[in-house]
Order: C-alpha cells, then structure tokens, then sequence
C-alpha cells in the first residue's frame, strides 16, 4: 500500500506552531491537546506525528509511541532518525527481533549513524548474538566515542 504524503496544509500551520510553542514550554497537556487537532484534520501531518511520538516517550507510553513511529516510518521509509527511535520503542516493548530489523532499515539510509549501531548492538544481545553485539558497539563508539551508552553496552557484551 503506498503511503499518502501530506501536503504541508498550510492552515495546520498555527496550530502545529502552537503544540511545538507548547511543547517547548513543558506544557504537554496542551501540547498533546494540538497535536490531536492537526492528527485530525491531517493524520499524515509528519511534524505532528514526531510531536505526538515525543509526548508519548516523555510519558513512557511505549505502545502508545509504536503506531506514531510505524506510521511515520511508512511515510518516511528513508528518514534514518525515525528509524533509530523506532528501533528504540520495539526495545522498550521487547521485541528485539523487530528492533534489530528497525535499526538495520537506519544503517541503511546513514551507515555512520551511532546510535543505530548502539542499538542494533543492544538488539543483537537480547537475540543472544554477543559476538554481533560487540561489533555493533565497537563501531558505535568508533563513530562517536561520545556516545556513553554505547560504552556500555559495549562492557556489558563482553
């Protein structure tokens, strides 16, 4: 099924404004409130879709956020970045496979991306692939030896 692309709605625009204003603020009662109305009126609106994500991991609603992310992964199949966070949500709900699968679909689109290769890391763990684990965050802290999770994780796989 091919995914209908939005078309920037322009009247969404003061309204979506607003959620991110609100957002921003830590408003997210009102935030959320927003990014309903435009989901409404455009439920391929992409910037309310990555709000309405955000405010669901900032209630650690994980199965809350999987929709939004499958969604705006259909959407947006060669955007890395959604790609990772879903990932990261599959994690938290504790399907690893799916979660590696999310994280490779990321490696794809940007083959440096860190936190891909830290999370495909931890996925291949959880899979009991600790050989592919170490590989996977080895070149994670390769990429960014700032990225303090991947050390972790690193030590954790070994």
């Amino acid at each position: 099924m091919a995914a209908r692309r939005t078309t920037g709605n322009d009247d969404l625009a003061p309204l979506l404004g607003a959620a991110g204003d609100a957002w921003r603020a830590g408003d997210r009662t009102r935030a959320q409130a927003l990014t309903n109305q435009v989901l409404a009126r455009d439920p391929d609106q992409v910037e309310a879709l990555l709000l309405a994500a955000n405010l669901a991991f900032a209630r650690d609603d994980m199965a809350g956020a999987l929709p939004l992310l499958e969604h705006l992964s259909d959407l947006r199949p060669d955007a890395p970045a959604v790609a990772v966070n879903l990932g990261h949500c599959r994690l938290a709900l504790g399907d690893a496979e799916d979660a590696a699968a999310a994280f490779q679909r990321a490696l794809e689109g940007d083959a440096d991306n860190a936190r891909a290769w830290d999370g495909l890391g931890v996925a291949r763990h959880r899979l009991d692939d600790l050989d592919g684990a170490a590989r996977a965050h080895r070149r994670a802290v390769t990429l960014n030896p700032d990225l303090a999770p991947a050390w972790c994780n690193l030590g954790i796989a070994f």
